[in-house]
């Protein structure tokens, strides 16, 4: 059974005490790897091969602003660069200094300039040699996706949690007719890429939805961004997608429902730091919701009780019912042994064989 194989039947509950270990969700911090480099891990080897990773992937198709709104330079040397993403605005007093985020739209009028930036028809959004492209994934073992967008964090990125407020309760209408916006340019910019290629598996990425639902509550957000999910979910089976994937870090439970009506059937990373739990979330959802994640960080960067303890405690009976893959609740930091990185992986591919 070849990777892709092992990925899509795990999360389709169609596998169960069947381990897949997709590198797309174990992110690992530079200094994490140094320091292992210190602890014994090989500098001449592929990181990700030598744990035993598998390969797991998303379609080099650019969805997002091109090119990307202009940085604001503050600072470079030879040595390094400091620059930012946003401007920001300084307010000082003999007291204390207020540092505002000042996002890319700030008013509605700043919308028509933006958008230029989201081109469906930009030439660079697919690699230039696609056809090469195609034919070589056509012949692929490995998982492939697709990302389709970030349709709520995109908002909250670009006005700022603040302007995202202010304008749904000034400009509701602005805010629909944008995000209705934004849901075609996500259609039309994968069209090609999903018509042209049997896709495994789409990945919706909202980093930052739970700020959204801490800010605004999750009725309102449920309203505003449901349609745009259905329109690029409908858009995705057209094309035989089912596999749907969220990656949203943070406590969205209440957003899981929604989710979960539009067409969206697997979660990760489920944040364990946040309150998420998977086996909660296994008892509740049930085999409608394919889980990735959930194991605690700061376990694994305990002693090996500590590891054990949190392995033993979620994984087992979750790889029995299927449509769960183990994996870190977020980027493995430097506090990470590498005795223990090793001994979590041996631990996973023990309960899977037993």
């Amino acid at each position: 059974m070849g990777s892709k194989e092992r990925f899509v039947g795990v999360l389709k509950f169609e596998l169960t005490n069947t381990l897949s270990l997709p590198c797309l969700f174990y992110q690992i911090h530079g200094e994490a790897i140094r320091r292992w480099q210190r602890e014994g891990l090989p500098k001449d080897v592929h990181v990700i091969e030598h744990l035993g990773l598998e390969r797991a992937e998303l379609m080099p198709v650019d969805v997002g602003p091109m090119p990307h709104y202009e940085r604001g330079r503050l600072e470079e040397i030879e040595e390094w660069r400091l620059s930012m993403d946003r401007d920001f605005k300084a307010k000082i007093s003999e007291e204390i200094t207020v540092v505002e985020e000042q996002p890319p739209i700030r008013q509605p009028s700043d919308w028509e300039w933006f958008k230029r930036l989201l081109n469906p028809q930009s030439p660079a959004r697919y690699p230039r040699f696609w056809d090469d492209y195609k034919r070589v994934v056509s012949e692929r073992t490995y998982a492939l996706g697709i990302y389709v967008g970030s349709p709520l964090s995109w908002l909250i990125e670009w006005l700022s949690v603040r302007g995202f407020s202010e304008a749904l309760n000034s400009n509701r209408q602005w805010l629909d007719e944008l995000i209705e916006w934004l849901s075609n340019f996500v259609v039309e910019t994968t069209r090609r890429a999903v018509s042209d290629i049997t896709i495994d598996f789409a990945m919706f990425m909202e980093g930052r939805a739970y700020r959204a639902v801490a800010a605004v509550g999750s009725d309102v957000i449920c309203s505003l961004v449901r349609k745009s999910y259905e329109m690029i979910v409908s858009h995705l089976h057209q094309h035989g997608i089912r596999l749907i994937i969220m990656h949203a870090g943070g406590n969205v439970a209440p957003l899981i429902p929604m989710w979960l009506d539009v067409g969206i059937n697997a979660l990760a990373p489920i944040q364990a730091s946040a309150g998420m739990d998977v086996i909660s979330l296994r008892k509740t959802y049930g085999k409608d919701l394919a889980l990735i994640g959930g194991i605690d960080r700061e376990a694994l960067a305990g002693s090996k009780r500590d590891v054990a303890d949190e392995v033993l405690l979620k994984v087992p009976s979750l790889l029995n019912d299927g449509g769960y893959i183990p994996a870190p609740d977020g980027v493995v930091q430097a506090n990470v042994a590498w005795e223990n990185m090793c001994y979590y992986l041996e631990l996973l591919h023990h309960i899977a064989e037993t």
